[in-house]
């Protein structure tokens, strides 16, 4: 009984992961000329691996 109570238990939780909305992701870049460069290198790289980016800020170059 225990065990089915466990696992009735770890379902639910399961379950209760499965609704809670992802978490929103914001990058702020910086200015600078080099740096508008690596900024380019970063966002790539969210992209490449699948990494929504819902808010971005900046200044000079990186804006």
């Amino acid at each position: 009984m225990a065990a089915a109570q466990e696992k009735a238990d770890a379902s639910a939780s399961a379950g209760q992961q499965a609704k809670r909305p992802r978490p929103k992701i914001g990058i702020a870049l910086e200015g600078g000329g080099a740096l508008g460069l690596a900024h380019i290198g970063v966002l790539e790289w969210f992209e490449e691996h699948r990494i929504p980016v819902d808010y971005i800020a900046g200044t000079s170059m990186g804006g």
